[in-house]
């Protein structure tokens, strides 16, 4: 027989299986109200709570509504389009996405691109443009065109220019091209209207800015022109040379007028190089002054063409030195700073002077005095020669040290003056280690020591002695001293 439970009735109650009362327990989902959320129920615990028998509810969490407005739909929104949408922002890293870079700038559009090698392309030299001996442009201008075809039109110059540039190279396609660009920086000019000076600005621009801080003077005629320098900058100009690099087929392009003077040009082109080294290997003999006024030579009397007709830089007598030295070095036929090379070469140049006259006539290894002493048979007689009178040299003798020939050492030579050869010959040369007192007397004592001859008297011997002059302080401290016989 079931048992039931009398308990007090409240009207509010609904029925006795109520856990707790409510008040307007109406359901959010069962509301017809348009607009605002309807407010959340109040619960209270119940009575079965409050006597213990049942467990309190638990609160629970209130759940936020978001609304979503719906969209607006258009005819734009309603066309298919395979395009993505734009996302700027990436939706799980947070991270906003770099938006793409034009490809070209609307005011600077791109002139040239990788050349096709089976256009046909053609040379066209525009007006105002200097060329070499060859066709190729060195100094380009207008709307210039050079085609350099391996086999059928090839230029020694091909990738030079002989205006001061500032250049560019970089590799495309791959690295199967190479592309060079060259910016013209302009010329420094006179601002006097008869000077016709024009010089080359300095590539570094900083330099170029801290050069007009103060005025410049010109350098036009030959040094004492009064003028001051000013810039007269290239603008709007281009040079671009595009090189294929298996096959060297290259292509030169040039845009804009150079509406300037160009400068003077300091160093020569690759086949002015050529050129030069031609003459100066059919001409070892012939010296920087011979070269340039371009003499016949004394051997068999041939001409020569004058090397500054190859090219401007020639026209400078240390630039033709140091060209035709470095030339020489080359052919192996001057020493060069290393003692003409490395290992025992320079013994064997020894040997090989002995053999061709140019003999060794002192020579010491002892610390402090190491010494090699040379003289031809020809230099001791032209020492000791006299003239129709039967007097000795009264000319002088010259002594000095060059620096340029060894990189450990000196070399130390007299000099007299030949009436015959109109010029300075050397009597005695000597290597040394050194440049101190004890070195310079190894060398004056040997060349005294040539006057001690029974047919030369004592008067005769005092006045060639007073032929060394033009003494440094380390030879006058020498000739001071008593020299032993």
């Amino acid at each position: 027989m079931q048992r039931s439970l009398n308990l007090p009735t409240n009207d509010d109650d609904e029925s006795d299986s109520n856990y707790y009362d409510e008040e307007d327990s109406e359901d959010d989902s069962s509301s017809s109200v348009e607009g605002a959320d309807p407010p959340s129920p109040r619960r209270t615990p119940g009575r079965l709570q409050k006597a213990g028998l049942l467990p309190l509810p638990k609160k629970k969490s209130k759940k936020l509504k978001i609304t979503v407005p719906s969209p607006i739909l258009t005819n734009d929104s309603l066309k298919v389009t395979n395009e993505p949408p734009p996302n700027n922002w990436d939706s799980h890293n947070k991270i906003q996405t770099k938006p793409k870079k034009k490809k070209t700038d609307e005011k600077h559009p791109k002139r040239w691109f990788i050349p096709n090698m089976n256009d046909p392309y053609e040379t066209f030299i525009d007006h105002g443009t200097t060329v070499d001996s060859q066709g190729y442009p060195l100094h380009p201008n207008g709307d210039t065109i050079f085609v350099q075809r391996p086999g059928i039109c090839e230029a020694k110059n091909f990738g030079s220019t002989a205006f001061t540039k500032r250049s560019q190279v970089h590799k495309r396609s791959k690295g199967k091209w190479k592309v060079i660009t060259h910016k013209c920086l302009g010329v420094l000019v006179c601002n006097l209207p008869d000077c016709q000076w024009a010089g080359s600005p300095p590539t570094d621009p900083d330099v170029l800015k801290e050069l007009f801080e103060t005025p410049v003077q010109c350098q036009g005629m030959a040094g004492k022109c009064t003028g001051e320098v000013h810039h007269i900058k290239c603008e709007n100009t281009a040079l671009r040379i595009d090189i294929h690099l298996a096959t060297e087929w290259g292509l030169l392009r040039h845009q804009g007028i150079h509406h300037h003077v160009w400068p003077e040009c300091k160093k020569p082109d690759p086949l002015a190089h050529e050129r030069f080294d031609e003459v100066v290997e059919n001409n070892p003999k012939s010296g920087a002054f011979k070269l340039k006024i371009g003499k016949p030579s004394q051997d068999d009397g041939t001409t020569f063409e004058t090397v500054t007709d190859i090219h401007p830089a020639f026209q400078n007598s240390d630039r033709l030195a140091y060209y035709r030295k470095k030339k020489l070095i080359g052919l192996d036929l001057v020493p060069g700073k290393n003692g003409s090379g490395v290992g025992d070469k320079f013994i064997n140049d020894m040997f090989s002077w002995a053999a061709r006259g140019l003999q060794v006539i002192s020579a010491s290894f002892m610390p402090g005095v190491e010494h090699f002493t040379f003289q031809t048979k020809w230099m001791r007689e032209r020492l000791l020669a006299r003239n129709g009178n039967r007097e000795h040299y009264q000319g002088g003798l010259l002594s000095d040290v060059t620096y340029r020939y060894f990189e450990n050492g000196y070399l130390l030579s007299t000099s007299m003056f030949c009436e015959q050869l109109q010029r300075w010959i050397p009597v005695q040369l000597t290597w040394i280690r050194g440049l101190s007192e004890e070195y310079y007397q190894v060398h004056f004592t040997i060349l005294l020591k040539q006057f001690f001859l029974p047919g030369i008297t004592a008067a005769e011997r005092e006045g060639l002695c007073r032929q060394v002059v033009d003494f440094s302080k380390a030879q006058a401290n020498v000739m001071s001293t008593p020299q032993p016989c």
